[in-house]
């Protein structure tokens, strides 16, 4: 009883998702579970020396996590990460009576929202983030240009998105919904704003950069990385 697993137990890599989906279910409370691959330092803090050594066997977090059908743990923070910047940002705004405006990093400062000063400055800053979700600046637009585009829809994306990779085997990872994806859920309507928006070629390819897997606009786009 108490006695530390073994190193060299996982003799194939689906005994190893098996421990890892474990390891999940025990340890988080993630709601893809098995879907999303441990971190590191959640594995080193529990001390989990065996899982960390058969996965270096194997070829590395990444690497694995392909192969099993599994979420990196690095993709589903960011992803997370990002969706929230965006809902916190729109909360704001309707409180602050200010929907189509980026606010100013003094407001948010002065309005006990650091936290979420500190989140916008991370994913891009100010000009950036109002840029791309085509929102006017204090002082006009910003002289970066992404064409039209809406917070609403980007949260509404993601979120399918976040949906769409819960429900999959998680081999896609979280990625743009499809035409007909959207079209399966019923939103048609989802699918034209795309359109609208520039389609999903075309928009993706405006905030490409070298590692976007999926068309959607702007913002949203540089998430699915």
């Amino acid at each position: 009883e108490g006695a530390r697993p073994r190193w060299g137990r996982f003799n194939d890599e689906e005994r190893l998702r098996a421990a890892l989906i474990e390891f999940q279910i025990k340890h988080t409370n993630n709601q893809f579970l098995e879907r999303v691959m441990p971190s590191t330092a959640q594995m080193r803090s529990a001390g989990r020396k065996d899982l960390l050594s058969a996965l270096h066997r194997y070829g590395g977090v990444e690497a694995v996590a392909g192969r099993l059908n599994m979420i990196s743990s690095k993709h589903y923070a960011y992803h997370a990460e990002f969706l929230t910047v965006l809902r916190e940002l729109r909360a704001y705004l309707r409180e602050s009576g200010e929907e189509g405006m980026m606010p100013t990093m003094k407001q948010l400062v002065d309005d006990g929202r650091g936290d979420l000063r500190k989140l916008i400055t991370k994913h891009g800053g100010m000009r950036v983030m109002a840029a791309r979700l085509d929102l006017r600046l204090s002082r006009g637009r910003s002289d970066l240009v992404w064409g039209p585009f809406d917070l609403d829809f980007a949260i509404e994306v993601l979120e399918y998105a976040h949906m769409l990779a819960l429900e999959s085997d998680g081999g896609d990872g979280i990625r743009m919904p499809t035409a007909a994806e959207l079209t399966s859920l019923g939103r048609n309507d989802v699918d034209e704003k795309v359109i609208e928006y520039g389609g999903y070629s075309e928009v993706a390819a405006e905030a490409r950069d070298g590692h976007v897997t999926g068309g959607c606009g702007g913002l949203v786009a540089a998430s699915f990385e």
